[in-house]
């Protein structure tokens, strides 16, 4: 069945759309009318500059603003910290965990990195080890708690806490079993998507967002893109969201994209994470759609990002947060558990945007303050105790 693009306001009240469960292909905003977005005039220029203020904010360099009260770390030396990570071979993973190690070295931690394999079992079995280890905590990088059920009972039998990272929006609360959480504020980053998106198209998007159900975060995410698009052009912007598996990337996205760009209305596609623009970037050049139709994602995933300094590249918006930044983030919040500090609701890690704008002067090869600016690691230490 042929679906159709409607505007925001109409997809955000239906009850079938706000009730309904992220699934595949499943339509946010194909309940209505089919008519093109109206130009308001006034409105529409309200909601560009009201966008463009938030997109500048947004492109500056990062600063520290984390406030998480000191407390003496040195309480912390000399134990042992268990990574359990969900895949080992993704470069996300191996910039995090890089971060991590760093500040655990600076805090007398010893670490053990374990690859979870992107599967369960495995995961499992790494915390399994861990406990077996007497491991004196426990983190678990992108792996949802309940899934690691009978490995969380037998860590709180032994005493053993657990950070998870990644698994829910950064504020919200932490999972059952886990003792802390460290995330990005990903509902933000769904807004400052939209506002991209807003400005590029003056108020006028029809675009398509490609979700990963399986990701839990990505709801969030794509919670954040669809209020960012009901504050700035309810009337205007249109928003459709189609569902692929992380497993399914290199298969289903292409086609996909394919298919949504054949409307020659379409103008943007929103990948929620910059890993399927390799699958995306393609098949709008196929469909010699690169003229008409922009990209925006997050991530700012290295050797992705670098595509934004190509002038006809339809890769327009790369959202990132510091990756070793948020290691330390990771490791802030660990110490305190350790040290018998109480561990924070957010670690307030810093977002950017980079856009086709600001990345000729940005060298995305280099060292991460290159990139997004701010400076993290003695703020930590004086946090820690150790400067």
């Amino acid at each position: 069945m042929e679906s159709k693009m409607t505007p925001l306001r109409r997809a955000v009240r239906s009850p079938l759309v706000v009730c309904a469960p992220l699934v595949a292909s499943m339509l946010l905003a194909g309940c209505g009318s089919s008519s093109e977005p109206k130009s308001s005039g006034p409105t529409n220029d309200k909601c560009v500059s009201t966008a463009k203020v938030q997109v500048e904010a947004a492109k500056a360099p990062v600063r520290f603003t984390f406030d998480g009260p000191a407390f003496d770390a040195s309480a912390a030396r000399g134990k042992t910290v268990h990574w359990i990570a969900t895949t080992g071979d993704l470069p996300f993973t191996k910039a995090v965990f890089g971060g991590f190690e760093a500040a655990a070295r600076e805090a007398g931690l010893k670490v053990i990195f374990f690859d979870g394999r992107g599967q369960t079992s495995e995961q499992l079995r790494g915390v399994q080890q861990a406990v077996a280890a007497k491991a004196d905590l426990i983190v678990l990088q992108s792996i949802p708690v309940a899934l690691m059920g009978a490995g969380v009972d037998a860590a709180k039998q032994a005493g053993i806490p657990i950070v998870e990272a990644f698994n829910a929006d950064s504020a919200a609360p932490t999972s059952p079993g886990a003792t802390a959480s460290v995330s990005f504020a990903y509902s933000q980053v769904g807004r400052l998507l939209a506002a991209s998106v807003a400005v590029g198209s003056g108020c006028n998007a029809t675009s398509l967002a490609i979700n990963s159900s399986d990701v839990p975060v990505s709801v969030p995410e794509m919670d954040g893109v669809k209020a960012g698009f009901q504050e700035l052009c309810p009337d205007t912007c249109k928003l459709e969201v189609r569902d692929a598996l992380i497993a399914d990337w290199s298969t289903k996205v292409g086609p996909l994209t394919q298919n949504a760009v054949a409307n020659q209305n379409v103008n943007w596609l929103i990948p929620v994470y910059d890993g399927m623009v390799q699958f995306v970037t393609p098949a709008v050049r196929q469909a010699n759609a690169a003229g008409r139709v922009k990209i925006a994602s997050f991530n700012a995933s290295p050797g992705i990002v670098d595509d934004l300094k190509t002038a006809d590249s339809p890769f327009t918006v790369d959202i990132g947060a510091p990756l070793g930044w948020t290691g330390w983030a990771i490791a802030d919040q660990s110490l305190r558990i350790l040290a018998r500090a109480t561990p924070v609701g957010d670690e307030k890690i810093p977002l950017r945007i980079f856009d086709q704008g600001n990345a000729k002067d940005i060298d995305f090869k280099g060292a991460e303050s290159d990139m997004y600016g701010g400076s993290y690691q003695n703020e930590y230490k004086k946090l820690w105790g150790l400067e």
